[in-house]
């Protein structure tokens, strides 16, 4: 009996503790840390922006580059990438 009742009491307050955490992280961003401010065009093999979501509330620009198919992130603040990506929208959108 004793054993029944403790265990009742430890499940109510692990529920109540797990109750209190987001079921989804909202720091799981892909751009982490350093971002750069620019890249010479003819390294670009492909920009890919990356709209805010359930897990990063920030939009993300990405390049990746020609040559070894790394992933880059592009400060967004930059007049570059500003630039970049309303040549890439205009390009696109024709």
């Amino acid at each position: 009996m004793n054993c029944a009742l403790g265990l009742i009491c430890l499940t109510l307050i692990l529920s109540a503790a797990v109750e209190g955490f987001s079921l989804y992280d909202r720091d799981r961003c892909m751009c982490r840390g350093r971002k750069i401010d620019s890249v010479q065009l003819p390294n670009i093999f492909k920009l890919e922006l990356l709209p805010k979501s359930l897990t990063c509330d920030k939009v993300e620009i990405v390049v990746v580059l020609k040559s070894t198919r790394e992933k880059k992130c592009l400060n967004p603040d930059s007049e570059f990438t500003k630039n970049l990506v309303k040549i890439m929208l205009k390009k696109r959108l024709g």
